[in-house]
């Protein structure tokens, strides 16, 4: 029975597997705005707010006005690389239909997250001077109902972006471990980029 089941399994994961040709490669541009994208997301998310003090800290505020401003623009080079030059979905185009509509979703939700907590960011300092805050309360810790808003709205997107980037790493590796369809290699280029080698001919 045990050995059935595993049979069964592996016939269903080798079913889940890229056939046809390998997703296309990124070009450097795509592969350079990823790449300097992800550690700065994961610097915000960790470098946040309640972890700074930052509303108590002006210089902390500040800082993360800087790298809010940074990834403004790697945003708006990734968006405007996606529209007029080579970025886009890497997906095959043979792939399930749910897949790239979940791709396709998921990442407009995460652009326009990233989009919101910075133009959040920069209300929050600009609603903050002049407003008493009580570093105790969860929500509407502020005399102010703007700054209020802006500040539980910010946190409400970090979680939700959060969520995301967690599905988005768990796809990466459903494209490398199951998929097998060149999509996670297509963003590391050179000679992970997803082309297969053709096979040496056979000596005799």
């Amino acid at each position: 029975m045990v050995a059935g089941a595993r049979r069964h399994i592996r016939r269903r994961l080798q079913g889940l597997r890229h056939r046809g040709p390998p997703a296309r490669a990124q070009a450097w541009p795509g592969r350079l705005l990823h790449g300097l994208s992800v550690p700065l997301v994961v610097y915000a998310l960790i470098r946040n707010g309640d972890a700074t003090g930052s509303l108590f800290k002006p210089a902390e505020l500040r800082e993360e006005l800087w790298v809010g401003g940074l990834l403004g623009l790697l945003l708006s080079a990734r968006l405007a690389w996606n529209r007029w030059g080579d970025g886009g979905s890497r997906l095959p185009g043979d792939g399930p239909a749910w897949e790239r509509r979940l791709a396709r979703w998921a990442h407009r939700a995460i652009y326009g997250l990233l989009a919101y907590l910075i133009a959040s960011g920069f209300a929050i300092a600009w609603l903050r001077p002049g407003a008493r805050i009580d570093p105790a309360a969860l929500f509407f810790a502020s005399d102010s109902l703007a700054l209020n808003i802006a500040l539980d709205s910010h946190a409400a997107a970090g979680n939700l972006l959060m969520g995301l980037l967690a599905l988005h790493i768990a796809a990466a590796f459903w494209h490398l471990l199951l998929r097998r369809d060149g999509v996670w290699q297509s963003m590391l280029g050179g000679p992970f980029s997803g082309r297969r080698r053709p096979r040496p001919p056979a000596q005799t």
